[in-house]
């Protein structure tokens, strides 16, 4: 018999009016699908909620979906906890899935591995693809159960075979040790599933490049974080793996900017004053024109004092060196640093003086005014 998605509409529609649950999910899923009537999900909602009401599981999974991505309904996790619920204590295993991913990230209930583990074990035990690769996550990363690599290995293995693709659970395996800050096991993990073509080797060559570019697990290494973005995006041309490429190839271009304009500045005040402040070091003798000049000052907040209450004003220095208020106080003025004064004699720090609370809050007194 050939397929024919609107003879199947119009007799589920026929048995959904009479109130059959079965007839009314499955329009749902005609509804949800767009198979043989156009894809609306608000209409999928109404047929699947019909059928939850009425106790069917699979309904009852499905309308937490709903719920959970916001399709034809409002996004709302806790409607999805509550659903899944409902059908996770009858046994569907999508649903002990579905409830133990919520137990794992912590949507609309607190986050507990250990309940998470429960859910996906209950789930793996009728052999789901997810959940068994999340107990292998598990036992690999000791969340919600104490870690073994035996059983990390067996749960693997069961996953391929219950159908899970190699490359996503590898990835999953990679991105528990992630967010666990493990991130040398991570970049073990994702280095294995970098050698995929599909979509979650490109995720996996994704966080390679912000690992290399972040220097977690690894050394700063914005070349090798340019290389495995452009490998994200060769596998999968999304907007994602686009933006990272982007960023990554602005900062190569940005450090080679300022590592030009650097070089301009040893010229001008000295290798070991641009090395020392590059460190956020202050020395004496350095000019205070420099500070005004260097890229790599981000915060550095300074109060200049010319001796006198009304003559006080703030000196704040942000990124690229940009500065708000004057420099051209006193001849000699005092700049806050951290926890010292500098004093300023001719445009040159000339002495420290440590900085003590009495002397923040009257200074604080005096500028509020």
């Amino acid at each position: 018999m050939t397929k024919d998605y609107d003879k199947a509409v119009e007799w589920y529609r026929k048995a959904a009016e009479q109130g059959h649950n079965w007839a009314q999910n499955n329009l749902g899923n005609c509804y949800y699908n767009g198979k043989g009537v156009p894809q609306d999900y608000a209409k999928a909602v109404d047929w699947y909620r019909k059928a939850a009401e009425q106790g069917l599981a699979n309904a009852q999974n499905n309308l937490g979906n709903c719920y959970r991505f916001g399709e034809g309904v409002t996004k709302d996790y806790a409607k999805a906890v509550e659903w899944y619920r409902k059908a996770a204590e009858q046994g569907l295993a999508n649903a002990q899935n579905n409830l133990g991913d919520c137990y794992y990230s912590g949507k609309s209930v607190t986050q507990d591995y250990a309940k998470a583990f429960q859910w996906y074990n209950k789930a793996a035990e009728q052999e789901n693809d997810e959940a068994s690769a999340y107990i292998c996550v598990m036992y690999y990363t000791g969340q919600g159960v104490a870690k073994n690599v035996a059983k990390a290995n067996e749960w693997y293995n069961k996953a391929l075979k219950n159908g899970a693709k190699e490359s996503w659970v590898i990835y999953k395996i990679g991105s528990g040790f992630y967010d666990q800050k493990d991130y040398s096991k991570a970049m073990e993990w994702f280095l294995k599933g970098e050698v995929f073509k599909d979509t979650w080797g490109a995720s996996c060559s994704y966080w390679i490049a912000v690992m290399y570019r972040d220097g977690k697990g690894v050394p700063q290494n914005l070349t090798k974080a340019k290389l495995y973005a452009q490998k994200a995006v060769d596998k999968e041309d999304s907007s994602s793996n686009r933006k990272l490429l982007d960023n990554i190839t602005y900062s190569i271009q940005q450090d080679k900017e300022d590592d030009d304009y650097i070089n301009t500045l040893v010229k001008k005040y000295g290798k070991s004053s641009v090395d020392a402040l590059n460190k956020n070091t202050l020395c004496v003798g350095m000019p205070i024109a420099m500070l005004l000049e260097m890229p790599h000052i981000k915060v550095y907040k300074m109060y200049v004092y010319n001796g006198a209450e009304s003559g006080q004003f703030k000196v704040e220095i942000m990124y690229k060196g940009t500065a708000y208020s004057g420099m051209a106080a006193a001849p000699s003025a005092g700049i806050f640093f951290k926890t010292y004064r500098i004093w300023v004699s001719n445009s040159k720090i000339t002495q420290f003086k440590e900085w003590t609370n009495a002397d923040e809050r009257e200074f604080q007194r005096i500028i509020s005014r």
